[in-house]
C-alpha cells in the first residue's frame, strides 16, 4: 500500500524532479534508491529542499547511513550509550557523528589511520573505503588479497553491490552512488536485489571495468550513449526536459586512431579539431533542431585565441575538462547532462609529485600483466600519466 502511494504521489509532482527533493531529476540513475532511504528515514535533505546528489560524501556521513541502517527499525539505545565515548582523537562528544564513530568502532567495523588514532571524518570517501564499510556492515567476508581492496571489489561485484556509473577504486563517490550502494546492501539482505535492479541485474560492475575506468552507465539507455570504443576520449549525454525528453550525445574520438572507428555505432560526424574529432548521436529527428543544439555548444578552439574564458561565463553548462560549454536556449533550455570521461581531472590541482604516485598506482591496478598493456595501443605521443603507464609495462618487458 505504501507503494502505491508513493507512485501515486510522484505521479502529480512535476515531472523535472523527484517526489522528495527538488535537485533529483525524474530520470535521475539513483532516484529510487534516493527516494527509499528517505523514506525509510536514514537519509534527509537540506533545508532548501536538495539532496545535492552529487555531493561527495565524507567518511563520517557514509558511516553514520551504515549505522543508522543497521538500526533501522530496532532499538537505538545501544548506540545512544557511544555518545560521550573518546574513541579517535578526532572525535569527541561535541561531534555530531560521535556516537557513530565509536559504536563502529567497538563493533570492529573501523579501525582508523595512524595506529587507530584518526578516523579523517571530514576526508571524502574513495570507492574502495565505502565498499569495504558496507561490507563490514553488512556482515559479509572478503578474502585477504595483495592488494587489499581486490578481494572487496571482488565480494562486492560476486553480489551486483557496485554501483554501475562509478569509475575507479580511488574516485571519491557522490551522495547518489552512496545511496545505490547501502540500497543495494539493503535489498540484498532482504533477497529482493534483482527486483531493486530490474532491468540492470545484470550489468556487473567488477575489478577488470573499474581498472580500466569503464563506466557501465554507458550500457544503459542505447538511445543517447555509446559504449566503449578505441581510443573515445569522452562523452557527455544531455536530457531535455522537453515535451518529447529528448537526449543528445556528444563523443569525442582522437584523430589518429579514426581509421580504426567502428562500423555500426549509430554517431554522426559533426567537426574535426586539433587532435580529435566530434561526433555526436540523438534521438532528435528534426534537423533543424539538431542544428540548434549544436550550434549552442562552443569548443575552445572555435573562438579567438583569449576569449573562451569570458564567453564561458555566458552559458548555462561547462564541460568537466573544461574543453567545452553549451547555452541552450528555448525548449532545450531545461536540462541534466552526465559526463563519462575516460581521463580524470580532478587530480590535476594537485601537486605533480602526488599525481604522479597517482598515476603510479594506477598503472598498478590497470597492467597486471603484458597482455594488458598489449591491449591498450599506446599512442605515439606520450607525456605524463601515459609515459608513466608506458614505464610501468617497460618493467613488465613490453
Amino acid at each position: 500500500m505504501k507503494k502505491l502511494l508513493l507512485i501515486g504521489l510522484i505521479a502529480i509532482l512535476p515531472a523535472s524532479v523527484s517526489a522528495n527533493f527538488n535537485d533529483v531529476h525524474w530520470s535521475h540513475l539513483n532516484n529510487k534508491a534516493i527516494t527509499n532511504l528517505y523514506n525509510s528515514n536514514i537519509v534527509r535533505g537540506y533545508s532548501d529542499g536538495t539532496f545535492k546528489p552529487q555531493k561527495n560524501i565524507s567518511r563520517a556521513e557514509m558511516l553514520k547511513i551504515l549505522v543508522e541502517a543497521r538500526f533501522l527499525n530496532k532499538n537505538s539505545s545501544e548506540l545512544e550509550t557511544f555518545s560521550s565515548s573518546n574513541c579517535f582523537q578526532d572525535s569527541n562528544p561535541n561531534k555530531w557523528f560521535n556516537k557513530y564513530l565509536c559504536w563502529a568502532k567497538n563493533a570492529g567495523w573501523v579501525d582508523g589511520f595512524e595506529n587507530g588514532t584518526q578516523f579523517r571524518p571530514d576526508k571524502p570517501v574513495t570507492l574502495v573505503e565505502a565498499l569495504k564499510l558496507a561490507l563490514v556492515s553488512s556482515d559479509i567476508s572478503y578474502n585477504q588479497t595483495d592488494r587489499w581492496y581486490k578481494g572487496v571489489v571482488d565480494k562486492s561485484s560476486d553480489f551486483n553491490l557496485i554501483p554501475v556509473d562509478v569509475e575507479y577504486f580511488h574516485n571519491k563517490i557522490n551522495r547518489a552512488q552512496m545511496a545505490d550502494l547501502i540500497t543495494r546492501h539493503m535489498n540484498h539482505k532482504s533477497g529482493t536485489l534483482d527486483a531493486y535492479l530490474g532491468d540492470l541485474k545484470n550489468v556487473v560492475t567488477s575489478f577488470d571495468t573499474l581498472k580500466i575506468r569503464e563506466n557501465l552507465y554507458n550500457s544503459i539507455n542505447t538511445d543517447c550513449k555509446s559504449t566503449y570504443h578505441y581510443r573515445m576520449t569522452s562523452q557527455t549525454t544531455f536530457y531535455f526536459d522537453n515535451e518529447a525528453k529528448d537526449c543528445f550525445n556528444l563523443v569525442k574520438f582522437y584523430t589518429n586512431s579514426l581509421n580504426e572507428f567502428p562500423a555500426n555505432t549509430g554517431l554522426e560526424r559533426f567537426k574535426d579539431k586539433s587532435y580529435y574529432t566530434i561526433f555526436y548521436k540523438t534521438t532528435l529527428k528534426d534537423q533543424s533542431k539538431i542544428d540548434q543544439v549544436l550550434d549552442s555548444i562552443t569548443h575552445y578552439e572555435d573562438v579567438a585565441e583569449g576569449t573562451y574564458d569570458s564567453l564561458i561565463n555566458k552559458g548555462n553548462y561547462q564541460s568537466r575538462n573544461g574543453i567545452f560549454f553549451a547555452n541552450f536556449t528555448g525548449e532545450f533550455e531545461q536540462f541534466r547532462a552526465v559526463e563519462f570521461p575516460l581521463e580524470y581531472f580532478e587530480n590535476e590541482k594537485l601537486p605533480f609529485e602526488q599525481q604522479e604516485q597517482m598515476w603510479k598506482l594506477e598503472a598498478e591496478d590497470r597492467f597486471g600483466s603484458l597482455s594488458d598493456c598489449r591491449a591498450y595501443n599506446f599512442p605515439s605521443f606520450m607525456m605524463f600519466k601515459i609515459k608513466t603507464f608506458y614505464e610501468h609495462c617497460k618493467n613488465l618487458g613490453l
